[in-house]
């Protein structure tokens, strides 16, 4: 059926979309690695700034996890949807579980493009701090 491979298509890019939400966590756990270790005390008049960046950064990341943790159920929700119509048993069956799965696509596929948006504005702030600092120490050496 055509509806079912472009619904197993649909599925398939919402669980690749998974990989740019990895790779968000990466950068942030990247920058609180780089924050918690001795990187950030060189810059003593900046500690204050680098504390609030590590906190911000593991609530990114715990932020984040939670959300893959809940698009991990949606998948789950996605799959069982998938055998329905696969195996409906009367069109009206197959029908209702088509409409709850494209809806549910739909909402996903925008809660995702809002979440990134977000994401992104987050690691934007963050390299704010990172380039605030490099800009005050290239002028602290003149």
């Amino acid at each position: 059926m055509e509806t079912v491979a472009q619904m197993t298509v649909a599925l398939r890019r919402f669980n690749l979309n998974r990989q740019r939400f990895l790779m968000r966590t990466h950068f942030f756990t990247k920058c609180l690695d780089d924050i918690t270790t001795d990187f950030h005390k060189q810059y003593g008049s900046f500690y204050l700034d680098w504390e609030a960046t590590a906190e911000a950064c593991a609530e990114y990341i715990e932020a984040t996890d939670d959300y893959l943790r809940s698009r991990d159920i949606i998948a789950i929700e996605f799959a069982l949807l998938l055998g329905t119509i696969e195996t409906a048993q009367t069109a009206y069956a197959q029908k209702k579980a088509v409409k709850k799965f494209k809806e549910l696509m739909e909402i996903c596929q925008s809660n995702d493009a809002v979440t990134i948006a977000e994401i992104d504005e987050d690691i934007d702030n963050v390299r704010s701090v990172y380039r605030m600092i490099a800009v005050a120490e290239c002028e602290r050496e003149d």
